[in-house]
């Protein structure tokens, strides 16, 4: 029976999984393409690479989204950390020099394709582990605790690079996998009961799963057009803004300002200490989801703004901190659009179909994602000499899609 409260067992061992779980994620997608970067000093290339990386999370989110509606969830979260772990730890295997690049790449690429299933699973396990009217509540502390241990996997992995190398770093996340996996066994996820059994039964797997595809696609074009219009307005986020969080900053830190890796990491720690703060912050909105128009505005402005003062030439520590405060800003704006975006397909998505719903939430965000990291890694180097400019183009495109977006209705 689910407990009436968000702390209840089974809520705080599947947050500590995942904690463990994005510590993991965050540190791979941190500190593999920073090391490329560094070895390279191509912003072109590290973007190619977290664009190729992400596309089994595009194409297979929404089967994951699919099996996450057919399988056990818990077993699909245990599993999947497990081959995470396994591939991380082929790199001792291998111990590359000469194509260190490639083997880079294809980690990321696995890892990518199991998070096609965790991602989706973990989005739909929410809403079946918490009362239904305590589920922006639920998000808010999911995303307050993933941030609080967010902050440090940066920091951590600037560090471990500058000091003890890739090597190091990669046993570390092989390890959180592993750790996050056991815990997933000791979580009891409730499975909703299937509309139709015999529908879910008929015909081979395959063609089951692309069934199951169709109808996500059908509930969001059609029968609920405004979780549709939604993820669409998050997708065109995922271009210009939010990549900016992963790409730009670590891109500026290196190419225009030299900083050095501990102080990169350092910047992404205080980043996404935004996200913890906005997770406080969030609660005092008190469903007031209508100003979701203000919160996407004010990051966009904050982003053209602070490229108008870089352009007016600032001297190096200036400007670190100048960018720092920035997207200390836009992480505050988004983590709160983030839990209020989350939190309303829970409510406005039957069980039946929230799988499929969130792998196609999770697909064309991952392919604004893919597409945002290569067009920023073309922008910085177009502009290399300027970055200033292209910080403004991606904040006045960000304000025109904030202005257009759908506003999330209040409920």
């Amino acid at each position: 029976m689910k407990n009436n409260s968000i702390w209840n067992k089974n809520f705080m061992t599947f947050v500590l999984a995942l904690e463990l779980h994005l510590i993991a994620k965050t540190l791979i997608r941190f500190a593999l393409p920073l090391y490329v970067l560094i070895e390279t000093g191509s912003p072109a290339l590290q973007g190619m690479i977290l664009s190729l990386s992400a596309l089994p999370l595009i194409i297979l989110s929404p089967i994951g989204g699919a099996l996450t509606d057919k399988f056990n969830k818990k077993k699909i979260l245990a599993i999947m950390n497990l081959l995470s772990a396994i591939v991380v730890s082929v790199y001792f295997l291998i111990n590359p020099v000469n194509h260190i690049v490639v083997v880079i790449l294809l980690i990321m690429m696995f890892v990518s394709m199991f998070e096609s299933l965790i991602s989706p699973t973990s989005e739909a396990s929410i809403p079946s582990l918490v009362p239904a009217d305590k589920l922006v509540k639920a998000n808010s502390v999911t995303f307050l605790l993933t941030n609080i241990s967010s902050i440090g996997a940066p920091v951590f992995g600037g560090i471990m690079l500058h000091t003890r190398g890739l090597t190091e770093l990669l046993i570390i996340i092989t390890a959180l996998y592993i750790l996050a996996a056991v815990i997933n066994i000791f979580v009891i996820i409730p499975t909703p009961e299937k509309i139709d059994v015999q529908a879910e039964n008929k015909g081979n797997l395959v063609a089951g799963l692309f069934e199951n595809i169709k109808g996500g696609i059908i509930f969001v074009t059609k029968e609920n057009r405004s979780i549709g219009k939604m993820i669409f307005v998050v997708f065109l986020l995922a271009i210009t803004m939010i990549t900016s969080m992963t790409i730009t900053v670590p891109t500026l830190m290196v190419t225009y300002l030299e900083m050095p890796e501990h102080l990169i990491g350092l910047s992404q720690g205080v980043v996404v200490f935004g996200g913890t703060l906005a997770a406080i912050l969030l609660p005092m909105l008190k469903g007031k989801h209508r100003t979701s128009k203000v919160i996407l505005f004010i990051p966009s402005l904050t982003i053209v703004i602070t490229g108008v003062l870089l352009l007016l030439g600032e001297n190096p520590t200036t400007s670190y901190i100048l960018l720092i405060a920035c997207f200390f800003i836009v992480q505050i704006f988004l983590t709160m659009y983030g839990v209020i975006y989350f939190s309303f397909l829970g409510k406005k998505t039957p069980k039946q179909v929230m799988g499929k719903v969130m792998g196609l939430a999770i697909s064309s965000s991952v392919l604004g994602f893919a597409i945002g990291d290569f067009l920023h890694g073309i922008l910085f180097n177009v502009f290399a000499t300027t970055p200033a400019i292209a910080l403004i183009i991606l904040g006045a495109i960000s304000i025109i899609i904030a202005l257009n977006a759908k506003i999330i209705e209040q409920g």
